[in-house]
């Protein structure tokens, strides 16, 4: 998932997950390579799983001995709020790598 937001403004990427399928994710790494500042938000249908603030880190990896549970139909959200873009930057850009596995549902 990758979001670019203006200064001041927010932005989102989502995916749905398929009818008949649950996604389990183990693993996230965030990415801020331009060093902006703002928050980042890892969401599961509008609900806050994970929030980091972006002057923290570059990069930030996360692993979970039990995995977030997205059941079929559901929506994971990356949602940025962008506060100062790093040097140089007209704006933020985030990005947040998932892994995880996909089962049938039940």
């Amino acid at each position: 998932l990758n979001v670019e937001a203006a200064p001041g403004g927010s932005a989102n990427e989502s995916f749905t997950v398929g009818s008949d399928r649950v996604l389990s994710i183990t693993d996230v790494v965030f990415q801020n390579p331009a060093g902006a500042t703002g928050r980042v938000s890892l969401m599961r249908d509008g609900e806050v799983l994970l929030e980091s603030e972006l002057a923290n880190f570059r990069d930030l990896d996360l692993h979970f001995v039990a995995p977030f549970r997205f059941d079929e139909s559901a929506t994971v959200e990356l949602l940025l709020e962008c506060g100062t873009p790093g040097p140089g930057g007209d704006s933020c850009a985030v990005g947040a790598t998932v892994i995880g596995f996909v089962d049938q549902a039940d």
